[in-house]
C-alpha cells in the first residue's frame, strides 16, 4: 500500500528544524531523569560507610557530546571499576556472594522509576515538537 505525502519537502524541512529543540529538551529531561534515578537508588542502597551510596552517579555519554547525529543518552554508574577503588564491591552487594546474601538496590530502583522517566522523556519530546510548530 503506497502513501502519498503532499509537501514532503516542507515536512522534512520542519522536522530538521525541530531536531535541535527536541535534542535540547531531551538533554534537560535526561538530566532530571538521572537525578531521579540516583536519588531513588541512594535511598535503597544498604549503607555501611556510605562509599557505595556516594558512588552512585550519572553522566552524559561521550557520543552525546561528540556526535550530533545520535540521540542524547546518559550512563548511570554505581560503585567503581577497579578493586583498589572505594566502592568496587557493588556487584557483591547487588547479587550477593556464597557468604553474604544479596541486597539489591540498583535494579529495584530502575524498576521503580522507569515509567516515570519514560513519561518525562515523552513529555519533553512532545513539548519540543509543539514549540517548533509541528504539533497541534
Amino acid at each position: 500500500m503506497a502513501i502519498k505525502v503532499r509537501n514532503k519537502d516542507r515536512l522534512f524541512q520542519a522536522l530538521r528544524k525541530s531536531v535541535p529543540a527536541v535534542d535540547a529538551e531531551l538533554r534537560t529531561a535526561l538530566a532530571k531523569a538521572g537525578d531521579e534515578f540516583v536519588n531513588t537508588a541512594s535511598r535503597l542502597v544498604p549503607v555501611d560507610e556510605g562509599d557505595l551510596r556516594d558512588s552512585i552517579q550519572w553522566k552524559p555519554t561521550k557520543a552525546t557530546q561528540a556526535d550530533s547525529r545520535r540521540s542524547p543518552a546518559i550512563v548511570i554508574q554505581a560503585g567503581a571499576d577497579q578493586p583498589g577503588d572505594e566502592a568496587y564491591y557493588v556487584r557483591f552487594v547487588e547479587f550477593g556472594t556464597p557468604e553474604t546474601p544479596k541486597q539489591p538496590f540498583f535494579f529495584p530502583a530502575y524498576r521503580l522509576v522507569r515509567r516515570k522517566i519514560r513519561g518525562m522523556l515523552s513529555r519533553a519530546m512532545s513539548k519540543a515538537i509543539k514549540k517548533s510548530g509541528l504539533g497541534k
